[in-house]
């Protein structure tokens, strides 16, 4: 039987605090969850909820463990270290915000808050064929190829995931080893490699930061002998790289007891104070039967659960913590509506309301309409990265007509490029604008389609929008801090950057960034399509004391018009 002392934990944290309603730690009611495929579950049903009812009836506790398969249900059956990355961060790598693959309410693919509001403490391990760990290729956190580089940066975005959440515990498996006749050398080794970087370094690596909630099961450990594969007593003699009978019984009462050694030793401070009032509430009507809200992120002492929303005195939603913006549907046709909102956090601490906001739904046949406001092929201002641009490019009131003009898309080596660039050698950065009208009584949606190669930042009347593999504030030499392949546009959605919008000119800026001067291709084509309801695009007053000749009337929606009942006035004249 394998002792406990070859049981290795590190402080490892994936916090998340759970609501006031739920169990209390204090009074030993802790509840585990188990995020598992087959290797996980084999070792499960050997005996870890016996384990926790013995260890409860000896001492009084009511320490609760489940189990689900995770991921799976809407989701393909891989957990490896992109997959966590990919349902639960909630940040990409260059620190922007991104929509995590999860689904709230789906027990088979839930969000990290989801999990955290349920459970005291979360197990989360990866299957077997993710110590298949290849060799080195360009490292990016988004890539779902088993790299040891890929893997250290998706374990980073987990670490500060989970340290959002401090009242939870997280403890992370390390790599269950393949049997020596399915996998190879080069390979276990470098999956050993990563095991010992996450026992070793993973949560010691920056100066200065404690995880006191994360926690490591060092299965690894467990399940291999002087090498790195399976033990052979641990095979279960077929063709694949399942641990047997043998390994689930010596393993899973270390793994149990590891599981109660954390739950005795992790104190929860109480928290009792609510978030911030949440500010900047707006109210605005996006159709006949619609109204937005958007509002300013609130910050919490602890870590925010989210907000709940009212109209008309009555709760109608809660968003979460990362939504700011809320539309409110199948409301009555030109209807006034008061609405407030409040925030709430993970300990269920509810923050007073926000100052009231009045809207009205629009008119009846008010209908909101796509409008290209940017299209690919129309004409540029660009300026080729070979010195720094005034700071000030990227503004609405910045002066381009000294810049070169071009249509869009920029590039070249792709044979597809409407401007050809002689970039190639000489720069790694290029700089566009290209200005519009808006003419919106009210804009309901906004989405950025942009292919580009190899990375990008997109602003909008000078405040960021997007961007992708791009750093701070780069220099003009500075390359996309990954690289990334043109060919398939990705659509950003714009809705919490309406109010950007102005009515009359904007602009919409790119910097586009190459990933290396002697890169053997570049792209960069932008589109912008702004979703609302169009004020009139032309009205004129005549004096009714001299002759008109006649109006020219321009049609700025580039949609078709139906002019069946267009009827032209003007005061002393019939038309």
């Amino acid at each position: 039987m394998l002792s406990v002392s070859r049981f290795l934990i590190v402080a490892m944290i994936l916090s998340i605090a759970f609501l006031a309603d739920q169990v209390s730690a204090a009074e030993g009611n802790e509840r585990v969850i188990f995020l598992h495929h087959s290797t996980g579950r084999n070792l499960y049903n050997a005996g870890v909820p016996a384990r926790f009812a013995e260890y409860n009836e000896e001492h009084g506790t009511s320490f609760a463990i489940s189990e689900v398969n995770y991921p799976t249900n809407g989701y393909p059956w891989n957990n490896y270290p992109y997959d966590y990355w990919n349902l639960w961060v909630t940040v990409d790598g260059e620190s922007n915000e991104r929509q995590p693959a999860c689904q709230p309410g789906n027990p088979n693919m839930e969000c990290l808050d989801g999990l955290a509001s349920q459970y005291n403490v979360i197990v989360f391990k990866h299957c077997y064929p993710g110590a298949d760990v290849g060799a080195e290729s360009t490292p990016s956190v988004s890539s779902a190829r088993k790299t040891v580089e890929n893997y250290k940066r998706q374990y980073r975005a987990l670490r500060a995931e989970f340290a959002k959440y401090p009242n939870t515990i997280f403890i992370a498996w390390t790599l269950v080893p393949r049997r020596e006749s399915a996998t190879n050398e080069a390979n276990a080794a470098r999956a050993r490699e990563f095991v010992d970087w996450v026992r070793d370094e993973w949560l010691t690596e920056v100066e200065g930061e404690t995880y006191p909630n994360i926690r490591i099961f060092d299965y690894w450990g467990h399940a291999t002998g002087d090498d790195n594969y399976l033990r052979d007593e641990y095979e279960n003699g077929s063709s694949d790289s399942h641990p047997n009978a043998l390994a689930n019984s010596e393993i899973h009462g270390p793994f149990s007891q590891a599981i109660i050694d954390h739950l005795n030793s992790f104190n929860v401070e109480p928290d009792n104070e609510p978030p911030s009032v949440p500010t900047g509430l707006t109210a605005q009507a996006v159709s006949e039967l619609e109204i937005r809200l958007q509002w300013q992120e609130s910050t919490d002492n602890q870590v925010m659960a989210g907000y709940i929303v009212y109209r008309d005195g009555q709760e109608i939603s809660r968003p979460r913590s990362n939504e700011l913006l809320y539309n409110d549907g199948g409301l009555q046709v030109e209807t006034s509506y008061s609405y407030t909102i409040a925030s709430r956090d993970m300990a269920g601490n509810i923050s007073a309301h926000a100052e009231t906001v009045l809207a009205t739904t629009l008119p009846a046949g008010s209908t909101p309409i796509e409008i290209p406001v940017v299209e690919l092929g129309d004409l540029w201002r660009y300026f080729p990265g070979t010195v720094e641009p005034p700071a000030s490019w990227r503004d609405l009131d910045f002066n381009d007509t000294s810049w070169l003009a071009g249509p869009s898309g920029f590039g070249y080596g792709d044979n597809d490029d409407a401007t050809v660039l002689d970039m190639a050698g000489n720069y790694v950065s290029l700089y566009c604008r290209k200005s519009f009208t808006g003419n919106f009584a009210v804009a309901s949606a906004m989405a950025l389609t942009i292919d580009y190669d190899d990375g990008f930042v997109a602003y909008l009347n000078g405040v960021e929008i997007a961007r992708a593999n791009v750093s701070g504030e780069p220099g003009f030499s500075e390359p996309a801090s990954e690289g990334h392949e043109a060919g398939t546009p990705v659509v950003y959605d714009l809705a919490d950057h309406l109010d950007l919008i102005n009515k009359g000119e904007n602009i919409l800026a790119v910097q586009g960034r190459n990933g290396a001067i002697s890169s053997s291709d570049f792209s960069l084509a932008p589109s912008l399509i702004i979703t609302g309801i169009v004020e009139p695009a032309f009205v004129a007053d005549s004096d009714d004391d001299q002759d008109v000749d006649g109006y020219d009337l321009w049609n700025q929606s580039r949609q078709g018009i139906n002019a069946e009942d267009l009827v032209l006035l003007a005061a002393g004249y019939g038309l």
